[in-house]
Order: structure tokens, then sequence, then C-alpha cells
């Protein structure tokens, strides 16, 4: 919501709502038609936001509420008097998962219900495979038992797509009509909503959304949404059926939500005896809170950081199976970048399989308009791949691309790291002011990660990345957003 005021007048105000916005302008709606006095194309207005009230609302009535659902032993939980047998997987949909140790038996406990009304906590460092151990028992608790009904739930619409595209990998294992529902709110950015979950979504775009009932809702294996978002659910669950649809609720980043949020799917939807599964880490980035007196008292603070601080039954010194597994093998880190992180906040309990060879240490590409494959003003060297690694990591593996310019070309020639999936990314501009300076241009890429996650090299093609040059002296610093000339990938021996 917002409120337009004309500059020159200070005898009325008016309220209007954003309906959408673009790259570099605003669309709203609802002002009252006597603005039409006041406007004309040199008028001026003073705008005031105002954030919504929705969220915060959202999570006040699932506090309030965590009592009188009966799910208090999910945020002060207490052990299981006897133990439970854990009944062994068989069959697993992802053969990984059932040569991991710690994958394993979080699979299995989870299915087991060892934790009882307790939440089961899979702790997963980076590159771990948290997603996948999840994705796994969400399955397996599917096959189980058709009458499941699984609720999916992350702090981000991101998180909730990465999941969900997970997820109908496997549909034709399990045909069911209804298997999955990505459920978005209508003013969620659409352009970011991957294309293989468009068939399962409840919209393409604000225009052809689709409210989902909560009668519709049910009738579905998985649902995946946001924690937010699941209120709208869980308010008409409140109103319409005594008994709460879901049987299992899964977290997935529980350690980057605040602990509110992670109660309005509680409250809202999870039957009283349904079973809680928080995944994430607590070590890395946790809720983004603004306000720090609301930091103060708490609200910085995940409940799955809360329960691993304060309750013994997921201390490390207890290390109990039954209540939470750390998982410990790391398949995407350097060794070298491991370490430090390994020591200072894992206790050094990580083990890493990455494969180096999977990848070879540089690769570079020189471009130009005549495609020309003069390198000899690059001043970067190619590693042998028999070699063993010579040059500096820290070199090689920061977010950077080094430029050098080509008198001749007058353009800048570019080089990046192979990424471990064996593809590689080359990037070159002709702008001829970033190569003005006759010292090293630096050129950091934002969305590095992002391009190294997408598989085809068509998806590559035509990307649009944010980047930002540098020169030594820290002068004549340029910012732009370019469309890449030239963005291939390559498969590795």
């Amino acid at each position: 919501m917002l409120h337009v005021k004309p500059s020159n007048s200070n005898k009325v105000m008016f309220q209007a709502f954003i309906r959408d916005i673009e790259e570099n302008k605003i669309l709203i709606y609802g002002l009252h038609f006597g603005f039409n006095t006041y406007y004309n194309e040199t008028a001026k207005f003073d705008i005031r936001y105002f954030q919504s009230r929705i969220p915060p609302e959202r999570m006040h009535r699932a506090v309030n509420a965590i009592k009188d659902r009966g799910q208090e032993s999910k945020i002060f939980p207490v052990g299981r008097k006897t133990t439970v047998k854990v009944k062994k997987i068989t069959s697993f949909f992802n053969n990984k998962v059932e040569t991991n140790p710690e994958q394993r038996s979080a699979v299995e406990n989870i299915l087991s219900e060892t934790s009882g009304s307790a939440p089961f906590m899979v702790h997963g460092p980076p590159g771990t495979g948290k997603t996948v151990t999840i994705v796994e028992a969400i399955l397996q608790l599917v096959k189980s038992n058709s009458n499941n009904r699984i609720l999916v739930c992350t702090d981000s619409n991101m998180a909730a797509d990465h999941v969900a595209s997970v997820l109908i990998q496997y549909k034709s294992e399990l045909p069911m009509e209804k298997f999955i529902l990505r459920a978005s709110s209508q003013f969620r950015v659409w352009e970011t909503l991957p294309e293989c979950l468009k068939p399962y979504s409840n919209g393409t775009n604000r225009k052809n959304y689709e409210s989902v009932s909560l009668k519709d809702f049910k009738t579905y294996n998985i649902v995946v949404t946001t924690l937010l978002h699941a209120a709208k659910y869980g308010n008409e669950a409140k109103k319409k059926f005594k008994k709460s649809p879901v049987s299992h609720l899964f977290i997935d980043e529980a350690a980057q939500a605040s602990e509110p949020a992670c109660l309005v799917p509680v409250a809202g939807l999870l039957a009283k005896n349904g079973r809680l599964v928080l995944s994430g880490d607590h070590q890395q980035l946790g809720p983004v809170v603004i306000s720090r007196g609301a930091a103060i008292r708490g609200l910085g603070l995940s409940l799955m950081e809360r329960l691993k601080r304060d309750c013994n039954l997921y201390s490390d010194s207890r290390n109990d199976p039954n209540y939470i597994v750390m998982l410990r093998k790391n398949f995407r880190s350097n060794p070298d970048i491991l370490d430090i992180p390994n020591k200072l906040f894992y206790n050094g309990q990580l083990v890493n399989l990455f494969e180096e060879n999977t990848f070879k240490q540089y690769y570079y590409q020189t471009l130009s308009d005549e495609e020309s494959s003069n390198t000899d003003n690059l001043s970067i060297v190619k590693d042998s791949p028999k070699q063993k690694r010579k040059r500096d990591e820290e070199e090689s593996l920061d977010k950077f691309f080094e430029f050098s310019k080509n008198k001749n070309k007058k353009q800048c020639s570019s080089v990046s790291r192979a990424q471990p999936n064996g593809g590689v990314a080359y990037l070159s501009t002709n702008r001829e002011d970033a190569c003005s300076s006759t010292h090293l241009i630096k050129i950091e890429v934002y969305e590095l990660k992002t391009l190294a996650k997408i598989p085809s090299s068509e998806h590559w093609k035509n990307a649009t990345i944010r980047i930002k040059y540098y020169t030594d002296d820290k002068t004549n610093i340029l910012k732009a957003s370019k469309r890449l000339h030239t963005i291939s990938q390559k498969k590795f021996p």
C-alpha cells in the first residue's frame, strides 16, 4: 500500500495499492477518481510506502493458535518414553541415498517416526544433499501410504521451486492423478517460476492465476508452498474442518525462517498427531530481521536453531539419530575451501568427496566479431590437466573473471573457472570504455551460482547478468546490466 500526496498541497492524500513492479516503473491501482484533478505530466507527488501487515498478522495468529491446536510439542518437544525400532527400507528412489549412511538413516528414521511428536531434524551443511534426503523421505511416505498428505514449506519461492523441481522428476515412478501441486500466491514474481513446474502450478502469471480451495488442496499427495502462503489454507481449515489435513510437514531451509513463520503451517494445517521435519543448517544464514529490537527479542533466531541450542534431544553430546541426523559427506566443495568452515563450524566432521578430476583448472576463449582465435594478448595461463594444482585456489575460485585488453580488436577477453558439473561459461564484452585503462580489469558476476546450476546450454544463451567493472586505481567504476555476447557450455572428458 502507498499514500500519494500532491507536493504543492497538504489538503488531500490518496491511497493506492501496488499491482505490479516492472524494470523501471510501478503499476498502481485503487486511486480515487479525484486524483485526476491534481494529475498532469509535470505534476509532482510525494509518495509514502507501507509494508503489508498481512505477514506479521499471519504469524501472530499462528503463535496464538499453537496451544489451542495441540501443537506445543512441536516447539517445546519431549522425548519418547520408549524407543521405536527403525524400519529398514529395501527399495530407494535415489540409489545415492541408499549408499549414504547419514542420508539413509535420516530417511528411515523419518518413516519410522522415531522422534514421535517432537520435530525430526535433518542437519545438512553445504553440499551434503539435504534436499535430496527430504525428497527421498517424501517419496517414501507417499509410496508407503497413499493417504498421507505431505506439505512442503520454505521461506522463499525460490527454495520452494527448487524442491518441487526435484520432486517432479519422480512423478513417473509414482503415477498418481494428483501427485504434486506447486501452490503460489498471486503476487509472487511469476517470471522466476521454472518452466518444468508450470504444469503443476496454480498459475503462470497474475492473469491466469487460480485460487486453490482447501477441498482441492486435500486431494494432492504433495503440496509445495511458502510458509506464509500456507496460512491461506490454514484459515479455511480452521473454519470448515475439525481435523487438519496434513499428516507430514517438511520445512526446508528451516534455519533461514523465523520461528513465528515456521509456526504458520504447524498451527494451521498440521494434524495434532502429524509429524514435523526441519531441514537446514543453523550455521548458515539465519532469518533476516531488519529491526534490531526484534532481533534482540528473539525473532532473529529460527525454530531449528533454538531447538538445537536449548533442547537436549538435539544436542551434539547426545547425538541421537532418533531426533537428529547430521549429513557429513560433502560433494560440492573443493577440499581447500571446505577445510576452514569444517574446522570452525562443524568440528571437523565433514568428509569431502568432491571429485576434482571431473573438471580442469582453467579454460579460456577469446571472442571477437570475426571469431578470432588470436590469444597473444590474453594474460592467462592454461594449466595442463595432468599437472597438480599449482595456481593459488583463492585466485582461481573467487567470483571474478580476469580481463586483458586486446589492443587490435579493442575489446575485452574473458576467462572463467570450469564448473564442477562439467560446464564452463565464456563471457565477452565490446565496452571500449571498460577497457580504457591499462591496468587489469575485473568483472564481478553476481549470478554465477544461478548460471552454474543450469544444465542445458540452450538456457545459457542470451542470459542476462549484472556486472560491475573495476580498475586498479578504483577510478572510472562502471555499473551496467549487459546481455552477454556469448555464453557456452562444454562437457569435458
